[in-house]
């Protein structure tokens, strides 16, 4: 019996694949809106997570109306999964979010903070259902990258 190619099998010409993590399984609740960013995801550049797919391909991609991905698309931006720049005449642009800076994200929008203590960094005012994930996250990032999300944002 012939070996066959996994892409092959799958459809997929070129290989492409996405992974997902653990978090966004239990995030993303819905399922096109879990469709939608696996698409995406599938397009992210492994070092910047950019990417440019437009609407007609992922729609393809999906087998969802043009409606749904929009409406999925929003639904991701607003559980912090995905960053989109929209540009008029061009296309939007979706940044892929990892799970610890959607977590420290979310951490700086209920208010919490940071403040150096010693040499070290003190969290301030991390509601206690937010701790573990926020010390998770901290660890995952370097130290420079988890500042800089609690105070710009990103």
């Amino acid at each position: 019996m012939a070996s066959r190619n996994i892409a092959h099998v799958a459809g997929y010409q070129d290989g492409r694949f996405a992974a997902i993590s653990p978090y966004w399984l239990k995030i993303i609740t819905r399922v096109g809106d879990l469709r939608v960013y696996l698409a995406i995801a599938m397009h992210a550049n492994g070092d910047t997570a950019s990417c440019f797919p437009g609407r007609a391909t992922l729609v393809e991609l999906t087998g969802m109306p043009p409606s749904a991905v929009s409406r999925s698309i929003g639904n991701l931006e607003k559980i912090g999964a995905l960053d989109v720049v929209r540009t008029i005449g061009r296309g939007s642009r979706y940044e892929v979010v990892s799970p610890a800076i959607a977590i420290l994200r979310n951490a700086r929008r209920v208010g919490m903070t940071i403040r150096a203590a010693d040499d070290s960094y003190r969290l301030v005012n991390c509601p206690d259902e937010l701790l573990e994930d926020v010390r998770h996250a901290w660890s995952a990032l370097d130290e420079e990258s988890a500042i800089n999300v609690f105070r710009n944002g990103f």
